[in-house]
């Protein structure tokens, strides 16, 4: 019966996600086909670009599509805002471009402005508008410019960054920088009202742009309560010998926020010291584990022949080391889940490695992982009820329920939290309502049916195991009085250090990514740091596993997915020290985003390498009772 109400909900809820998704089709198509009539009676929505200027080629006097994006403090690279939310020059009628999937998961809000860069075509000074301000028009500024605002365009999809304006401490109210009898203590701040463009071409292709502002320009902001500034603008082509399609290997590298990218030789050799160390702790603590299991187990053997009844250590455990651990049902949850991170985490290494996520690409990242979330559903919904099959439970339809919303829920929270908070700031952040409901229909028409379709094949396919030695009736008591180096948290503190050791280095260039504006492409580096950590936690977890089965603790089945995953304690506690130390980072938006994003890594990474962990005991503990032999 649950079954059949399962999929009888499951059915409904499809049906009228289909039809929410066709109207939604119907009425973004009806939206994009916009005649120059409608867009002069104020649509706010442009289609995208057609004819030549959706092959990137133009003729001389073309008009090439300019964008203005969004503006945010340059110490907060998670709160933006749009770009008219500061008193600019802007249109009558102010059109937005259709963001894609992506673009809207990266906050991108594409508008029109009033400059306008024709193709080859030389400025050497444009009036672009003259604005009048107020006091709190000034005051706006000012705080903006206090705070490193920033700003994006986008030309022919060529992403360039500027300043709004620039901060001069001790400068003399307005006077030239830098003069003797600047006023100690005294901030001006300067507007950037003239942009330079520099503009490459190749042929009929935009290849490079780039815009800067020239300080001898920058007007100075006082303390007036009426302002008025005249914004401008100027353009140089100068041709260039890059090819088109190699346009945006340049942000690989370059980056026009101020950034640590070390040289790639010291970058090598610090991945290389830190394996060398953890590769020496690998080799000790295998040629250690293997010596002790093997003088034990000749030891065991003999007692055997021999008929000795002087046991200890884990010889006394054969008829409790397979008995099932409690919360079964949230232990094969919390597999079947870390399989598919597993999965997800080797595709998205692969397509990294095939150049899908390249600098500037627009929350292809994000889009790529929403997508194989729900792809890869099916694995977290065979996998734990494989295991929980494996542990002779019966309770399926719970362990299904269990995989569905042990990730999703705490990311749907998030999500929606950050959301909520960035509509009351006014930010970007906010995901619209037409991804929402994107992310919706793709979990409900591929995530839940792949896990519902893979939890039945696992239940009807999977024996329940034969362990190798009879399970007792009553559990051996458990010694009361363990050294506290014995104890699982101590090993798992330890357990966790270690496989955090072999990620740190890293892990700061991963922060300074994904937490600032350094651009990111050594995946081959992440794929050979991601292998070590692997091996790392296999081996450490075993070796614990062994030393608290050596002191008559059968209790491994969690203790393990507790080895394995103490990792991401450390990383949790290494973000709080990014945050603070190594980042310039304030806010609370920013906090909100920032520490709510790392607990959700966190617990991801939890999951993913107490898998690792589980997985690699559970095959040790196999074969080490493979050849177990009762005594009569």
């Amino acid at each position: 019966s649950i079954i059949f109400l399962l999929l009888f909900g499951d059915m409904l809820l499809t049906i009228c996600m289909g039809l929410l998704l066709l109207a939604t089709v119907i009425l973004s198509r009806k939206s994009e086909i916009l005649t120059e009539e409608e867009i002069q009676h104020g649509h706010a929505h442009v289609k995208a670009p057609t004819g030549k200027i959706s092959k990137h080629e133009f003729q001389p006097m073309d008009q090439v599509d300019f964008f203005v994006n969004k503006i945010g403090p340059y110490s907060n690279p998670s709160e933006t805002y749009e770009y008219y939310k500061l008193p600019f020059c802007k249109p009558d009628k102010v059109l937005y471009k259709h963001a894609t999937f992506g673009e809207a998961l990266d906050g991108d809000t594409f508008a029109t402005s009033l400059y306008d860069l024709r193709f080859r075509v030389e400025i050497m000074f444009q009036k672009l508008c003259a604005v009048s301000y107020d006091k709190n028009d000034l005051q706006l500024l000012r705080d903006a410019i206090d705070q490193q605002y920033y700003f994006e365009f986008m030309y022919d999809d060529l992403p360039m960054w500027g300043y709004v304006g620039e901060k001069v401490e001790g400068s003399s109210n307005g006077m030239s920088v830098g003069i003797q009898d600047a006023v100690e203590g005294v901030a001006d701040f300067y507007l950037a009202t003239h942009l330079h463009f520099d503009i490459g071409y190749n042929g009929p292709h935009i290849v490079e742009v780039n815009v800067t502002s020239d300080f001898s320009r920058f007007q100075r902001i006082s303390n007036q309560e009426e302002m008025q500034f005249e914004y401008s603008y100027s353009a140089r082509w100068i041709e260039s010998d890059i090819p088109f399609k190699s346009r945006m290997e340049r942000y690989k590298t370059f980056s026009f926020f101020p950034t640590v990218s070390p040289n790639l030789e010291i970058h090598w050799l610090s991945i290389l010291n830190s394996s060398v160390l953890v590769i020496f702790l690998l080799v000790s603590f295998s040629v250690l584990l293997v010596r002790i299991l093997a003088r034990d187990y000749r030891r065991y053997t003999l007692s055997l022949d021999e008929g000795s009844e002087d046991e200890t250590g884990w010889k006394l455990l054969h008829g409790d080391v397979f008995r099932w651990p409690p919360l079964r049902i949230l232990l094969c949850a919390s597999l079947g889940v870390g399989h598919q991170l597993l999965v997800m985490a080797g595709c998205i290494l692969l397509l990294a490695g095939v150049g899908a996520f390249y600098p500037e690409s627009h929350g292809n990242l994000r889009t790529a992982m929403i997508v194989l979330y729900a792809l890869t559903s099916g694995v977290a919904g065979y996998m734990s009820n494989f295991y929980y099959r494996k542990m002779d439970g019966d309770k399926w339809a719970w362990v299904t329920v269990l995989t569905t919303v042990l990730l999703a829920l705490p990311t749907a929270g998030l999500f929606f939290a950050t959301s909520a908070l960035a509509t009351i700031y006014t930010a970007t952040n906010a995901l619209p309502f037409s991804t929402v409901v994107a992310i919706l229909l793709l979990w409900v028409l591929i995530g839940w049916p792949s896990i519902m379709v893979s939890s039945l094949a696992a239940k009807h396919f999977t024996s329940v195991l034969e362990p190798p030695c009879r399970t007792k009736r009553t559990p051996r008591e458990i010694p009361a009085h363990i050294p506290w180096h014995r104890t699982w948290y101590a090993q798992a503190l330890m357990s966790g250090f270690i496989s955090f050791a072999a990620m740190f280095v890293e892990l700061y260039y991963i922060f300074a990514s994904l937490w600032g504006y350094a651009p990111y492409n050594l995946y081959g580096v992440l794929t050979v740091v991601f292998c070590i950590l692997l091996v790392v936690d296999v081996t450490i977890t075993v070796a614990l596993v062994y030393f608290q089965l050596a002191a008559e603790d059968h209790r491994w089945w969690w203790s393990s997915f507790l080895y394995g995953g103490s990792v991401s304690l450390f990383v949790m506690l290494y973000s709080a020290y990014f945050f603070v130390f190594k980042s310039e980072m304030s806010g609370l938006l920013q906090a909100t985003v920032f520490f709510g994003n790392m607990l959700l890594i966190s617990f991801a990474l939890f999951l993913m390498m107490g898998t690792v962990g589980f997985v690699a005991s559970w095959v040790f503990v196999k074969i080490g009772r493979a050849s177990c032999r009762e005594r009569v």
